[in-house]
């Protein structure tokens, strides 16, 4: 092989092996279903602001308000029985109550990190 006069290739050293790893964060659920009420109720706070969010509903229709810093993030989402919704949306804590009174929902909830 020809020499072009650049120094010998070098092993490079290999950071932390949980560096990149740190930087991530896993989803947080609510690990698993949840009986909703006929009064709206925090389901679910992740703590910090998850940028995406991810809801099943069965049994019922749900209603489901995200909130950030205790202040609704819009206006208020039905998700009908057996469906799921699924969009980018900033929140910290997610409410749920039964659509219709007595018709009790089950939802199970998502939070995705960047």
């Amino acid at each position: 092989m020809r020499d072009h006069g650049y120094p010998a290739a070098r092993e490079r050293a290999a950071g932390p092996a949980g560096a990149v790893a740190e930087r991530l964060y896993p989803p947080r659920t609510t690990g698993g279903f949840v009986t909703l009420s006929n009064a709206e109720a925090e389901i679910i706070h992740f703590g910090r602001a998850v940028a995406r969010v991810k809801i099943l509903a069965l049994d019922n229709d749900a209603t489901i308000r995200l909130t950030r810093r205790g202040n609704p993030t819009g206006d208020v989402i039905v998700i009908p029985a057996g469906a799921e919704w699924d969009e980018n949306a900033a929140c910290e804590t997610v409410r749920a109550a039964n659509a219709t009174a007595g018709a009790t929902a089950r939802v199970q909830i998502e939070g995705y990190y960047l």
